[in-house]
């Protein structure tokens, strides 16, 4: 099934979106990550069908993450 990365540094925000998601959603694999730097690691390793990421985090935005994403072989339209 369809598999999910969300990047965003707000731990809480991330248990209750990744919640939500198992729950109306079971047959999506979720992955979240509070550290936008060991994310670009999993960005490289996962084939991934969505990727959302929060703008605006400390060491490093959402848009390198985006740049990074894009040019790691993910298509631009998959990433929020």
């Amino acid at each position: 099934m369809g598999k999910i990365l969300i990047i965003d540094d707000d731990a809480a925000f991330l248990v209750i979106l990744s919640r939500y998601i198992q729950e109306y959603y079971p047959l999506l694999q979720v992955e979240t990550c509070t550290n936008p730097v060991k994310a670009l690691a999993v960005i490289k390793e996962k084939d991934l069908d969505l990727l959302l990421v929060d703008l605006e985090m400390p060491t490093l935005d959402g848009a390198k993450i985006f740049k990074y994403a894009t040019e790691s072989g993910i298509d631009k339209n998959s990433i929020v």
